[in-house]
């Protein structure tokens, strides 16, 4: 599998919001999710080298499309309040996989699962934006 091509110089929006933006792109195309590593080479081993990755986990793929640790840590937190908000609905809270990578590395989490993690990530984050 071809090493995906990052989003670190194309980033359009250089914000929590344009990086979640990047990262479920990233994320919904087919073979670009995993589970149990933060990353994976064209071999499927795990890696922790940005530029040998050729899929990732959701925290992965927001590692993948940008440097900065501020926008990372506010990413970080906006998937986490979307995860939140997802397992409180479904009636699981204070369970031990209320985190994003418990959450991505369930048994019977699937890709379209981690996909709309980032759908309500990105409605949150523009919504911080318009305050």
């Amino acid at each position: 599998m071809k090493n995906p091509k990052t989003p670190l110089k194309s980033l359009k929006e250089p914000s929590a919001l344009g990086v979640l933006k990047a990262a479920r792109r990233r994320i919904a195309r087919p073979g670009r999710w995993t589970k149990n590593a933060l990353m994976r080479d064209k071999n499927g081993n795990a890696t922790m080298q940005r530029n040998a990755a050729c899929s990732a986990c959701a925290v992965g793929h927001v590692m993948l499309c940008t440097f900065d640790r501020e926008i990372l840590s506010s990413a970080f937190k906006l998937l986490q309040k979307a995860n939140e908000d997802a397992q409180f609905s479904r009636g699981v809270v204070g369970l031990s996989y209320t985190s994003v990578p418990h959450f991505n590395d369930m048994y019977n989490t699937t890709q379209a699962d981690v996909v709309k993690l980032f759908d309500r990530a990105i409605e949150l984050a523009k919504s911080e934006d318009e305050i």
